[in-house]
């Protein structure tokens, strides 16, 4: 399921019809058969899906048909229509990766924890443990258990 920004303002900033679709009419139907067929030539007999398994060269085969563009495949699909797909393939794979990357926390080995008041026996407010960083923007975060009585959300500086 794609993921479309939530503010009102900033989905009408996104024409998707009236800035993709409508500027490639003739090309969506090329590029449907280039799916069907690529389906039926990688999993034949089953109804049409992206086995992502079956190919994993998409930049190299999109490649290899932009070398024979302007023509026809052995089964009457465009090279062009079938470099379309597979560069469709790696954007889609780019995004869901970098989208991956995004919402996964990462998990750090060691934090500096600032604590927010002093305390006593610690007045330099640093404590060190484990944890799992969360980017925010500018700003990054932990939750972390640093030493026994102190856990919550933090602002830190990476170890590395």
């Amino acid at each position: 399921m794609p993921k479309l920004p939530t503010d009102a303002k900033e989905r009408k900033g996104l024409p998707i019809v009236t800035g993709v679709w409508d500027y490639f009419p003739d090309c969506w139907g090329e590029i449907a058969k280039a799916s069907l067929s690529g389906n039926s030539q990688h999993v034949p007999g089953t109804p049409l899906h992206w086995d992502r398994t079956k190919s994993k060269d998409d930049v190299d085969a999109a490649g290899r048909h932009l070398l024979e563009r302007g023509t026809l495949d052995t089964d009457g699909i465009r090279h062009t229509a079938k470099a379309a797909w597979r560069i469709l393939a790696v954007l889609q794979k780019e995004i869901e990766e970098e989208r991956k990357r995004s919402d996964e926390p990462k998990t750090v080995k060691w934090v500096n924890v600032f604590l927010a008041q002093p305390s006593i026996s610690d007045p330099t407010c640093v404590r060190y443990g484990y944890g799992t960083l969360y980017d925010d923007k500018e700003t990054a975060f932990a939750n972390v258990l640093p030493q026994p009585g102190y856990m919550g959300t933090f602002p830190i500086e990476i170890k590395r």
